[in-house]
């Protein structure tokens, strides 16, 4: 395989820590020029992902960001906890975007309430609310802070199309089984217990 282009088509409420850093290390170690195009959501792990991508597109419904970290039952970690997770993905967000040092600032924003993003005087985000961008924030260039988003296209094949006009664009999608998999994942601890107790029980 030649390809010199990955275009991610992005539509998730977020996902692991784990998971979402695994992919952050893969598509900043790769060769390849990394697109993500927020289809329509980009929230949590998800706006991580895309800032570490070398452009940014957005749906004109689009929305990204609201990415502070919980735990797996949706409830806030504890405080030492959470300055911990937050000191170390803000590192990793800085370390992935030396290239674009002001989407930092977004995606701190994104993550920490009480930071103030601000473009010289204006403040665009204040204290006490994660941020989250419409298409036409993200898009939004101002003097003192470049825009997060390169422009919006209305689809996906729009956007791969004025990417790559005479490229030859493959498509992959997640098989049956691998869909499987992701819903079966939050089950997984409750089969495995039950196999447990099975096999004590035998």
């Amino acid at each position: 395989w030649n390809y010199e282009t990955v275009l991610l088509d992005i539509d998730t409420p977020g996902g692991r820590c784990d998971n979402m850093l695994k992919i952050m290390d893969m598509l900043c170690a790769s060769n390849l020029k990394t697109v993500a195009y927020v289809n329509i959501e980009a929230i949590s792990a998800g706006s991580f992902i895309a800032n570490v991508c070398d452009r940014i597109y957005f749906h004109p419904n689009g929305i990204m960001g609201a990415a502070a970290v919980i735990n797996g039952n949706g409830k806030n970690l504890d405080d030492h906890l959470q300055a911990k997770i937050d000191s170390y993905l803000w590192a990793k967000i800085r370390t992935f975007c030396e290239k674009f040092p002001h989407r930092y600032q977004y995606q701190r924003a994104m993550m920490d309430k009480n930071f103030v993003l601000k473009a010289g005087k204006t403040i665009l985000k204040p204290a006490g609310e994660l941020l989250t961008l419409t298409a036409k924030e993200a898009t939004k260039d101002n003097p003192q802070l470049p825009a997060l988003a390169n422009g919006v296209f209305d689809n996906f094949n729009d956007l791969a199309k004025a990417i790559e006009p005479e490229g030859q664009m493959d498509t992959f999608h997640l098989s049956g089984f691998e869909r499987l998999t992701q819903l079966m994942g939050p089950i997984l601890p409750v089969i495995s217990g039950l196999g447990f107790f099975f096999l004590m029980l035998e």
